[in-house]
């Protein structure tokens, strides 16, 4: 990764998230949304004022959730150009808007930096947050074929959306009212350069893993994590240094613990003793789909600042059974 960009609610930029997270830092707070209970739902939102305005969407045919999610996309891809020059790059975009939604998004992310961007050989993926890494494998073909020499992978995602958040707390899955568990809802967006392996990259991915698993939130099926511990077997090599820092995709959910507790025992091995552990829900809410880009950003940012050691592994889930996994090292790492 050649350059991060990220906006949550505890920063407005990658190294300013970063170091919210390594202070243990969290914002969030009570909203103007009504629980069922009738009780402030408290979120993690992004300040408006650190949102690109982006008026020329403003009148277009977009729905307030889609809109939001560009303006969260945008703050990321803008802190990227920043830093790095890109013309025609491919734009993939990961969100958990609507296929045709979706699709739009990366064709609306492309126009707002239509010089830096390819629009026809950009694309827009509906798969959660778990969907980052079915991106970077995307972008490694792409890259490894000659057909780009950097590819930008954004995610982002917003759960203020009414309809969304009712369905959400019917289910019991919102830590509002009288639940004893479930997610703050927050929102967030991480925009990767993804390029061949150099020595001035902030990290390097070493290692992706993606399965499939049966069980969903929502679904009858028996809860195994047989997808989540496939992906990080894929992304720990045996024969690789073990994983010293853990970025885990936790969200408060009862479910998503207990999953990562048993593919955590059947790959012990692939652990180091001791590895440090982070879970940045805790800071910023969980963002949606934002997630898994967000913890790459976050991840590369600690091993280039050397608040943390490597390897790291990061691992997400998406709701639709999705389950994504990566292996980062510092340039020249192992």
């Amino acid at each position: 990764m050649r350059a991060v960009g990220m906006v949550s609610s505890v920063g407005n930029g990658a190294l300013e998230c970063a170091a919210s997270v390594r202070a243990g830092l969290s914002r969030y707070g009570e909203t103007s949304v009504m629980t069922r209970g009738l009780a402030p739902l408290r979120m993690a939102l992004v300040p408006d004022d650190a949102l690109p305005a982006l008026e020329a969407y403003d009148d277009a045919p977009r729905s307030a959730r889609h809109r939001r999610t560009l303006r969260l996309a945008a703050a990321a891809v803008g802190e990227v150009l920043d830093s790095i020059a890109l013309r025609g790059a491919p734009c993939l975009v990961v969100s958990d808007l609507p296929d045709d939604a979706a699709a739009m998004l990366a064709d609306d992310l492309a126009g707002a930096f239509e010089e830096s961007f390819d629009g026809a050989a950009s694309r827009g993926l509906r798969a959660g947050a778990a969907g980052v890494y079915v991106a970077l494998l995307d972008a490694a073909h792409r890259i490894a074929r000659g057909e780009a020499s950097a590819v930008l992978v954004v995610a982002a995602g917003t759960r203020l959306d009414l309809a969304a958040l009712d369905d959400l707390q019917r289910a019991r899955r919102l830590l509002a009212d009288d639940a004893m568990e479930g997610f703050i809802p927050g929102e967030g967006a991480a925009a990767l350069c993804v390029t061949a392996a150099s020595g001035d990259a902030l990290a390097t991915i070493t290692h992706v893993g993606v399965a499939s698993d049966p069980f969903t939130p929502a679904g009858e099926e028996p809860m195994t994590a047989a997808g989540l511990t496939r992906a990080v077997q894929a992304a720990l090599p045996a024969d690789a240094p073990s994983a010293r820092s853990l970025w885990l995709g936790l969200n408060g959910e009862s479910w998503n613990a207990r999953e990562w507790g048993v593919a955590a025992r059947r790959c012990h091995e692939l652990l180091a003793e001791g590895a440090a552990v982070r879970h940045p829900v805790e800071c910023f809410g969980d963002p949606e789909s934002a997630l898994g880009a967000m913890q790459l950003a976050l991840a590369a940012t600690f091993l280039h600042r050397g608040w943390s050691e490597g390897p790291a592994l990061v691992w997400n889930f998406s709701d639709d059974g999705l389950r994504g996994a990566a292996r980062l090292v510092a340039p020249g790492g192992l």
